[in-house]
């Protein structure tokens, strides 16, 4: 028995139950060769900054404002509190491209000697 494919997955290509990577290799009547890699794809991933097992776009890292950081760090850290920055980032995924999604921040910290 197969394992249930993860939502993000849904619509990947499938062969006998299992997610098809898009950097698999396929001979020319469209069959995967798993365990092989297709280094034009393999390629574009890489350039184009795609995930390698489903083809969508990876996070993409932003500077963002201060008050949007903020919030997001008190919301989600285990200490629910901002820290002194200097700069913060924000990773955005793009999962629905009309409406990519903040999903982490990176802060720039001022240094306790300064």
């Amino acid at each position: 028995m197969n394992a249930p494919i993860p939502i993000q997955l849904a619509k990947a290509a499938l062969h006998a139950g299992m997610v098809v990577p898009v950097i698999t290799l396929r001979h020319l009547d469209g069959a995967p060769e798993f365990g092989m890699v297709d280094h034009d794809k393999l390629t574009a991933c890489l350039i184009g900054r795609l995930c390698q097992l489903c083809g969508a776009r990876l996070q993409d890292v932003e500077p963002i404002d201060r008050t949007a950081a903020k919030a997001f760090v008190r919301q989600h850290h285990y200490s629910s509190s901002w820290p002194a920055a200097i700069h913060q980032h924000g990773m955005f995924d793009h999962l629905d491209p009309a409406w990519p999604r903040l999903v982490g921040v990176a802060v720039g910290l001022v240094h306790a000697d300064q």
